[in-house]
């Protein structure tokens, strides 16, 4: 609001006559006339003067807070910032809706936040590697990989789980200086060629919270791939490239496809730059693969012999289209089976075998990391159903 300036108790023409009468006597005037030294006429009045009213300061008002993100990944078609900022809409509407710039990164200002720590979500939506179908609106969440700091989720976000602590970013007001970002790159390759098109993931990773999306890109002609974040424990996903257009079910011929269906990397701190060594993604095993379809207890898993230098074991998954985390892994080795015996023994296994539950089955292969450092990768195969 803007303050009217104003002088008490004098009008205009009272304070010219002010000023006209507090006027110093002229030159020729002084040590004459009836007002000379020692004379009793009263001494000349002494200016006044009037002090400009005080304007009281305005009040400090935040900068708006600035989200941004730049997804490696082409069609995307929204980027909202959802989250914890005290707000009854919390989790619930987004804080504020990024626009792209035309350059591919979103951004957007939030309405004034109060000093303090937030905890926030990327909520995207589009992805063209998902299909015609679905590439308007594959959905996902993701944490803003330009920032280090996390916690662990609340209850009320939708990425919360209670089997395990899935990280969201958290942003803390004021921001000080922007964060120091590095690359993470890498090279996938097919029967040691470089392959294009493979879908890379890069997830946060730290030891107190699960594995979560941040950022993913393509691989490129030369098998390439580079993807920026700040600093932090990441790990890698190389996924096929029908990984979000046919479920593991619909898959139903891995031998024709002759690759893993993901490889995943061990964490790895990036602190900086980082060059990871190449992630494998052939499979010729599927044929020396049984049982398929109807089994009996005790079963015995049969697979192709590992690579040179890795191990490797069988995994049942429970019965779903899709992969998840697995019910029963068995050690892993250099033999060439595994026997089951119907009972489960992971966190995610209750008990054992439900009778004509189509499970899924497959291997997870393990290659070390190389001697002179780097990550180690295991590569999942893609699956056979199988039921008892």
């Amino acid at each position: 609001m803007h303050l009217r300036r104003f002088v008490l108790g004098l009008s205009a023409t009272s304070i010219a006559v002010a000023f006209a009468c507090s006027s110093e006597p002229a030159a020729d005037d002084i040590g004459t006339g009836d007002a000379g030294a020692g004379s009793d006429a009263a001494p000349a009045p002494t200016p006044t003067t009037n002090p400009p009213d005080a304007t009281p300061p305005s009040p400090v008002v935040p900068p708006a807070v600035t989200f941004s993100y730049r997804p490696s990944w082409k069609g995307v078609k929204s980027v909202a910032v959802v989250g914890a900022f005290g707000l009854t809409t919390d989790w619930k509407q987004p804080l504020v809706t990024l626009v792209d710039d035309g350059t591919g990164t979103f951004t957007g200002s939030a309405p004034t936040l109060a000093n303090g720590h937030y905890t926030y979500l990327f909520q995207v939506l589009g992805d063209d590697a998902a299909g015609a179908a679905k590439a308007a609106t594959f959905p996902r969440f993701a944490l803003d990989p330009t920032e280090a700091a996390f916690v662990a989720c609340p209850t009320t976000a939708p990425t919360f789980s209670d089997q395990a602590a899935n990280p969201c970013s958290e942003l803390t007001v004021p921001r000080g200086a922007k964060p120091v970002m590095f690359h993470v790159r890498g090279v996938v390759r097919a029967h040691g060629a470089p392959i294009a098109d493979y879908l890379v993931e890069i997830e946060r990773d730290e030891k107190t919270s699960h594995h979560s999306f941040a950022d993913r890109t393509t691989t490129l002609a030369d098998g390439t791939f580079d993807l920026l974040v700040a600093q932090g424990t990441y790990r890698l996903e190389v996924l096929h490239p029908t990984f979000y257009t046919k479920t593991d079910v619909q898959r139903a011929t891995p031998e024709t496809y002759a690759a893993v269906r993901r490889s995943v990397s061990s964490p790895f701190l990036v602190d900086m730059d980082r060059q990871l060594n190449a992630a494998e993604v052939s499979y010729d095993g599927y044929a020396a693969m049984t049982p398929r379809g109807s089994a009996t207890l005790p079963t015995t898993f049969t697979f192709a012999a590992p690579p040179m230098g890795a191990e490797v074991h069988a995994a049942i998954y429970p019965p779903r289209t899709t992969v998840a985390d697995p019910v029963w892994v068995a050690p892993s080795g250099t033999e060439t089976s595994d026997v089951f015996d119907g009972g489960f023994n992971t966190k995610h296994g209750d008990g054992g075998v439900v009778p004509d539950a189509s499970y899924l089955w497959g291997t997870e292969s393990a290659y070390p990391a190389p001697k002179a450092g780097g990550v180690s990768w295991t590569a999942q195969s893609m699956v056979y159903p199988v039921k008892w």
